[in-house]
């Protein structure tokens, strides 16, 4: 991934599933691709196509490391989802306490 966003590979392009690497990386709740792809440019605000920010993915996936790193690059916990829910509803609905700890 290092070789391709160092020569121009966009980190922010989204796939035909609508979803960007860096959801992809919060999925795979990988800390390095997360860091590598914020590095490059990839935006910590970006929705997918069905109205999620990345902060709300990585609570959907349940796993604090991804939501602790979005959040010191400056993602922003008060921006909602389409259907209106931020980041600590959606942790709230989702039942993951340890990620509430960090909002």
């Amino acid at each position: 991934m290092e070789i391709l966003l160092s020569h121009g590979a966009d980190g922010n392009a989204m796939s035909d599933s609508q979803l960007s690497p860096l959801h992809a990386a919060c999925a795979m709740k990988s800390r390095e691709a997360i860091e590598l792809l914020i590095k490059h440019g990839a935006d910590v605000h970006q929705f997918s196509g069905k109205g999620l920010t990345l902060l709300h993915y990585a609570i959907q996936e349940g796993n604090r490391d991804p939501v602790e790193l979005l959040i010191t690059q400056g993602a922003d916990v008060d921006i909602q989802n389409n259907s209106g829910d931020n980041a600590f509803h959606a942790a709230v609905f989702r039942g993951c306490s340890d990620v509430l700890d960090v909002l």
